[in-house]
């Protein structure tokens, strides 16, 4: 991760950051790697069986270990990635605050372990919580005191703040 930070001519402060990071070894218990006992790819065919029909030979004959079903074995084979661009624009000067941030980013994972059980990396890709487009603006604005002299006025109009959050995303 790194920023670059600069004051800007309008009293604000403009940040640029690169964040990413990888997490490598996450847990898994099901999907590629996680079955010790599956099928190998192509045991049942014809050419490899003495001609017999696949439709009518079971599959757990064929299996590394005999007599099991599937092995589920709990691994830490799953990794996924983050990369993004933020920016981010802040002034707080005089009667108004504003802080306004977008982000530009990418969420990359395991999205669905059991699509190929037999290599991981095609269960690759984006993840389901990615949100490649974020804009976040929080804004305020004090309004001033314009009653002066008339005490009720004053209490009723005086002080008063306008603030809001508008937030956009995608994804």
């Amino acid at each position: 991760n790194f920023t670059v930070s600069q004051r800007t001519p309008w009293s604000g402060l403009l940040e640029v950051a690169y964040v990413g990071n990888t997490s490598k070894d996450l847990a898994n218990s099901s999907g590629a790697g996680s079955n010790i006992n599956l099928v190998p790819v192509g045991a049942m065919l014809s050419s490899k069986n003495g001609g017999v029909d696949p439709n009518s030979l079971t599959a757990n004959n064929f299996r590394p270990m005999p007599g099991y079903s599937d092995l589920g074995l709990a691994t830490n084979k799953w990794y996924s990635n983050y990369n993004a661009l933020q920016m981010t624009w802040v002034r707080t000067k005089g009667r108004y605050t504003i802080n306004m941030n977008y982000t530009y980013g990418k969420s990359m994972g395991i999205i669905n372990p059991g699509l190929d059980q037999f290599n991981l990396a095609n269960d690759y890709g984006v993840q389901p919580t990615n949100r490649k487009q974020i804009f976040n603006a929080a804004y305020s604005v004090e309004l001033g005191n314009p009653i002066q002299h008339n005490m009720v006025g004053k209490g009723l109009i005086n002080g008063w703040q306008l603030s809001g959050i508008t937030q956009l995303e995608s994804g």
